[in-house]
């Protein structure tokens, strides 16, 4: 008796299904009860046909029928017949940049759309399909939605939705889309003061940031008088021949020198538009030291921690780029812990370049630590104060302690951080120029999808 039962209700649950539920490839329909007043009227009338059966009795209850009927065949073809697509025109690089969606609706069935509404999931900020379109029986309407960047990230367009309903609301059918399409805006650049990049500089009064290192490559710069401990294998015998003495090469460290960005993404260091300005120090720093043949990495700890290893060559600032894309003032855990990670993490012939906007010197045990390391990392810190204008700031004091403990310390204010409007090309959207014969013609496009760089 049990199984007859299960077997009815998991029939009964797979006709519903069949009736409610739609599969195509690329979205699913879904057949809903919008109201539930002209059912529960039905039911009554039902009743009072059973109870005191009546010519008006079965009217009504055929009307019901007949409305139920006709409503639930409209959403049937609304749910089959009426699709959506959205197809993107043009995509962003970097602020400023104009994105373009195509958005479509398309009605195969002979009855009108007498109202469809978008339903956008996207996180691009300022942009959206949303709204609401009509269209009549075996008819379509396109349309474009436009949106200028202004802040950088890596931006999600879709999943959306398609809801239609029957002329009388009783169904509402609802038509998902769980397409993805990913944007990635740059951080813009700005130029930098040559004070913040590591060359020349020195940790304390021990040694140059940029000395010469003993190194196992072929890349060598000079030669120097051998001293007790250096490798026998270092030694250079050509000019040990020629002036009678032991003679150790030096190496150009250019081939093999590397510099870690520590981003301190402490929730409670810095505000938005602070933030904003660290991606752009940050990028420009990685474009700046690419230039100059050195190796950058990243260690950027936030909720979704950004780690890139050192890599020299231009063919390295698009993953660096993509990553300083999506950093946010997100970590929960202090720069303490982040400096503790870096100690684990940056070899000692590397250098370390860390921006942070606190400017409170409780950090500063952990940088200390970083340095008595073995072998000790070495590198400078970029203070970045956000301390309005008309208010002394404490950054450069804990600079000046900074330098007194040993460490290359600078403070960059955040207004002098000017980025640079069209960084990577010119801008690109949509603008025209008026002829002397009153003809306007297409100055400019947006950046066309197929020519992005993946």
């Amino acid at each position: 008796m049990f199984t007859f039962r299960f077997r009815i209700g998991s029939g009964l649950r797979r006709w519903w299904i069949g009736l409610t539920r739609f599969e195509f490839a690329d979205h699913q329909a879904r057949i809903r009860l919008r109201q539930r007043l002209p059912l529960a009227a039905g039911l009554l009338a039902l009743i009072w046909h059973l109870v005191l059966p009546s010519e008006q009795a079965v009217l009504l209850v055929t009307a019901w029928l007949g409305l139920m009927l006709s409503s639930y065949l409209w959403a049937r073809q609304m749910a089959r017949r009426v699709s959506g697509s959205r197809r993107l025109l043009s995509s962003a690089l970097q602020v400023g940049d104009e994105l373009e969606e195509q958005v479509s609706l398309r009605n195969t069935s002979g009855l009108p759309v007498l109202a469809a509404e978008f339903i956008d999931r996207s996180d691009l900020p300022g942009h959206s399909v949303a709204g609401v379109r009509a269209v009549e029986g075996d008819g379509h309407a396109d349309w474009k939605a436009a949106v200028v960047c202004t802040r950088r990230g890596l931006f999600t367009l879709g999943p959306w939705e398609l809801h239609l309903s029957d002329p009388f609301g009783i169904f509402t059918v609802e038509q998902v889309y769980p397409q993805r399409s990913e944007v990635l805006v740059y951080p813009p650049l700005a130029p930098l003061p040559p004070a913040l990049l590591p060359r020349g500089r020195t940790r304390g009064d021990q040694r140059p940031l940029r000395r010469m290192l003993g190194a196992d490559t072929v890349a060598a710069a000079s030669a120097r008088a051998y001293l007790p401990g250096d490798p026998l294998r270092f030694i250079h015998w050509p000019t040990t021949a020629r002036k009678g003495a032991l003679y150790t090469r030096i190496f150009d460290p250019e081939a093999i020198s590397a510099v870690w960005l520590i981003a301190d993404l402490h929730s409670g260091a810095s505000d938005s538009a602070t933030m904003e300005t660290m991606a752009v120090l940050l990028a420009s720093l990685a474009d700046q030291l690419l230039r100059g043949r050195l190796a950058v990495g990243l260690l950027a700890l936030g909720l979704r921690p950004q780690v890139l290893p050192p890599r020299n060559g231009l063919t390295a600032l698009g993953p660096l780029l993509r990553a300083l894309a999506q950093i946010e003032a997100d970590a929960p855990q202090p720069l303490e812990d982040t400096l503790l990670r870096a100690g684990e993490m940056i070899s000692q012939r590397s250098l370390y370049l860390l921006i942070t906007p606190d400017i409170s010197p409780r950090w500063m045990p952990a940088l200390q630590g970083l340095a008595r390391r073995p072998g000790g990392q070495s590198g400078q810190v970029v203070l970045l104060d956000a301390t309005p204008s008309d208010v002394k700031s404490a950054a450069p004091a804990l600079a000046d302690l900074l330098r007194r403990q040993g460490f290359p310390a600078d403070v960059v204010r955040r207004e002098d951080v000017r980025p640079i409007s069209g960084a990577y090309g010119a801008l690109r959207r949509w603008e025209y120029i008026t002829l002397g014969t009153g003809r306007a013609v297409v100055r400019q496009r947006p950046r066309d999808v197929a020519g992005m760089p993946r």
